[in-house]
């Protein structure tokens, strides 16, 4: 029985095993490499994360302590500390990440020695932008007691 050219070499790349472990390899290779970058990528994520929360409290702590506390609640101005917290909050954020600001300073309603403090920070992920994600926001929540009980 003769047989084809064609088919014989077809049989003879089909019977070859050479070449396997390389291709193999290669897509090992590529799969770490984009594990590696969103590892990365993340870690970018949580370290800007600790330090909007770093910076938050940061200043958080030090307009409650440039402030006599007491005075203020004594006058009835204890409403006011929002308004005075943001702009020590901000020189903060300002300092420490380049696109951070404070979103909001208020007065928990249901307690008034506590306020809520919303802080957030952009982050632009590297490795994620080949899939879309051109920038991610990162949102710290803060409740931070005024004055002691």
């Amino acid at each position: 029985m003769k047989s084809n050219p064609l088919t014989r070499s077809f049989h003879k790349l089909i019977d070859d095993n050479a070449g396997n472990t390389t291709v193999t390899m290669a897509m090992v290779i590529i799969i770490l490499m984009a594990m590696c970058g969103i590892i990365i990528d993340l870690g970018v994520m949580v370290e800007h994360r600790a330090r909007l929360y770093s910076a938050s409290m940061a200043g958080a702590h030090s307009s409650i302590d440039s402030y006599d506390v007491e005075i203020l609640e004594r006058e009835g101005v204890i409403e006011l500390i929002p308004e005075v917290m943001v702009p020590k909050i901000s020189s903060y954020l300002t300092a420490n990440l380049e696109d951070a600001w404070v979103d909001s300073v208020e007065l928990v309603p249901e307690r008034h020695d506590c306020v809520r403090i919303i802080t957030k920070c952009k982050v632009k992920p590297v490795f994620m932008q080949l899939f879309g994600v051109d920038e991610k926001v990162m949102k710290v929540d803060l409740f931070l007691t005024v004055y002691p009980d």
